[in-house]
């Protein structure tokens, strides 16, 4: 997707918003979005750096910061959650990633 760094929780925690739009890829292949809660996202993540559209949608910048959205620079991974069961449902990019 937007690299291919391995991704750790610990690698995260320390990676710049770059690294961690590299480690996009390696999250994603680890941790199937729909097998997850927001918890679990937050515990995998940390804490949103990023907000959506509601607080119970977890979201984080990353990426290069000369990509801009409405959410400002930098890509915007949102985890968009049933706010009943608190699973996440899908995760979204924006803005998209086209290749």
């Amino acid at each position: 997707m937007l690299g291919d760094r391995e991704f750790s929780p610990q690698a995260w925690a320390a990676a710049s918003q770059i690294e961690r739009g590299e480690m996009l890829a390696s999250f994603l292949a680890k941790h199937p979005v729909d097998q997850l809660t927001a918890t679990d996202v937050r515990q995998l993540l940390g804490p949103p750096t990023g907000y959506a559209d509601y607080d119970e949608d977890p979201a984080y910048v990353l990426g290069p910061p000369t990509v801009q959205s409405e959410y400002g620079k930098g890509y915007l991974l949102i985890f968009v959650t049933d706010k009943r069961a608190g699973r996440v449902v899908k995760a979204r990019l924006v803005p998209e990633v086209t290749r």
